[in-house]
């Protein structure tokens, strides 16, 4: 009697896990994607929308995790750096295309210097020829050039030397710009190898079709490597305006995941509790002209930081659609707590300046480009906050043309300008990097001894605490001391992802998702 218990209970467990598995992988998750034609080339990359896009086709070496703050093993199933930081050696799994080909430590090296051949450059080209010894010559196509420092040691190694000592160069390996692309298919068939009936992937999906009404579909990659973490039968990415007869097909269940809600229209999704917000890696601010006889003075460069009150700019230009800044770094990237909003301290240093109530202030103007009319309204905002809290008058400059507006900040003609940033990672330094003296973005002309050997000291740490405190340390000296630019507000991105039906999708500063782990939550 008791062995036919146990059988019963035995043969009740192949049954719920069979059903588990059943339901599981009969899962459709339907994104809808925003309102531009997909593109699945990783080349071809222009918006958040196609790179949300792209993990689900293509896998570099390594993945972010779900909430992007972690690395973890793609093409490559293991790393080890070299003990001076100047290479690291890779080690490529025993996987293959979605056409059956081998892909070998040489198909990263094919790829990577297809993806540097001057045709090919893309906005993120930069992060290959930063970080790779020989990649920037090989990219601007000198005649002579050292030896790149991408090598296959063999089948399953690859080895990669860096322009100078990094321990964080992995991390950045996790960004699209380094893809691995099936080059023999680009070689077989040209520009036609990214069709949706030719293309071939390596992630965990494959396409399945591309509709003319913008509707991609992608089915699960049975070769991949990690299919038994993909929970997701079928992948739907939808062309569709954000509006309201959207939210009524979430809200039927027809749509699973509102990607990059805009900011404008956010008032109609975020009373549900699926809705959510996250600071980007984007910081807006205005560069000053050290070298300007005025603005040379700090205590100047101080007024005008502290004047602002960042809490009533996001509000009346944002809707509350974005986030007062605190620094050049955005919020969850850095530690500073404390507001740059001080009236009583703004007056004080525009009076030890010379230039009390504002008077005798010279004139100046705050150079803009016109390419984004927000631009014009947080103008608008900031030089009446000038002039009340400061009594100067500062004027707009206006540039519709935004080669002719770059290349006038550029060659410092300018008093102060419109600027900002958007880092590739969740990292400090890069918002900071752009304030050493010897940066070709420093277009302020910021130069300080102290700090640019703080950036240098951090640069050969790896991510930890002592490396955060030293990048503080740097972001009080340029911000806080010396007022080297105007930190404005962050940008904000916002989801609708429906937690009820899903788990192990999560938000992230990066906006970065991974298909990995997500799954549908089993009905009891």
């Amino acid at each position: 009697m008791k062995n036919k218990h146990l059988l019963t209970f035995f043969l009740c467990g192949i049954c719920i896990f069979t059903s588990c598995d059943s339901f599981l992988s009969k899962s459709k998750l339907v994104i809808a994607n925003g309102n531009r034609e997909p593109h699945i080339n990783p080349v071809n990359i222009q918006n958040e929308a196609d790179r949300r896009i792209y993990p689900a086709l293509f896998e570099g070496l390594v993945n972010y995790d779900a909430k992007a703050d972690k690395i973890l093993p793609g093409l490559a199933e293991s790393w080890e750096y070299a003990k001076d930081f100047r290479s690291v050696t890779f080690h490529i799994r025993n996987i293959q295309w979605s056409d059956g080909t081998r892909i070998t430590a040489q198909s990263v090296v094919n790829s990577w210097k297809y993806l540097l051949k001057p045709e090919n450059e893309t906005p993120y080209t930069y992060m290959l020829t930063e970080l790779i010894k020989g990649a920037l010559p090989l990219h601007q196509s000198r005649t002579f050039f050292e030896e790149l420092g991408i090598k296959a040691v063999n089948e399953s190694t690859l080895k990669i030397t860096f322009n100078r000592p990094d321990p964080n160069a992995v991390e950045r390996m996790a960004h699209f710009a380094f893809a691995v692309l099936p080059v023999h298919r680009i070689l077989e068939l040209g520009d036609d190898w990214c069709k949706p009936e030719n293309i071939v992937t390596n992630g965990p999906f494959k396409v399945k079709s591309l509709s003319t009404d913008g509707k991609l579909t992608l089915e699960k990659n049975p070769d991949y490597w990690n299919k038994d973490n993909i929970f997701i039968s079928k992948l739907i990415f939808v062309k569709a305006e954000t509006n309201q007869n959207l939210y009524e097909d979430y809200r039927s269940g027809k749509i699973d995941w509102i990607a990059d809600i805009p900011g404008e229209t956010i008032g109609i999704f975020d009373t549900n509790s699926d809705f959510t917000n996250e600071i980007d890696p984007c910081s807006q601010y205005y560069y000053i002209n050290t070298s300007h006889p005025l603005l040379n003075d700090e205590k100047v460069r101080k007024a005008l930081i502290y004047a602002i009150n960042r809490e009533d700019l996001v509000k009346t230009v944002f809707n509350s659609s974005a986030v007062p800044a605190k620094s050049v770094v955005p919020v969850t990237s850095s530690l500073k707590t404390d507001t740059l909003y001080d009236v009583t301290k703004a007056q004080a240093l525009l009076k030890e300046a010379g230039y009390a109530n504002g008077k005798n202030f010279p004139n100046i103007s705050v150079y803009i480009n016109t390419t984004n009319s927000t631009n014009k309204k947080v103008a608008e905002f900031v030089v009446n906050e000038w002039k009340k809290n400061l009594g100067i008058t500062v004027l707009i400059q206006e540039e519709a043309d935004w080669n002719t507006f770059l290349a006038a900040r550029q060659g410092g003609g300018f008093d102060l300008a419109r600027g900002g940033w958007k880092s590739e990672a969740r990292d400090a330094a890069s918002f900071l990097e752009q304030l050493v003296s010897t940066d070709g973005n420093n277009d302020g002309k910021y130069a300080d001894d102290l700090f640019d050997s703080l950036l240098r000291k951090a640069s050969l740490l790896p991510e930890g605490s002592q490396r955060n405190e030293i990048l503080t340390e740097a972001e009080t000296i340029a911000v806080e001391q010396a007022g080297a630019l105007i930190p404005l507000y962050y940008t904000v991105h916002y989801n609708l992802f429906n937690s009820t039906k899903w788990e192990g999708w999560e938000e992230n500063m990066l906006n970065v998702h991974t298909f990995t782990g997500i799954h549908k939550k089993v009905e009891n």
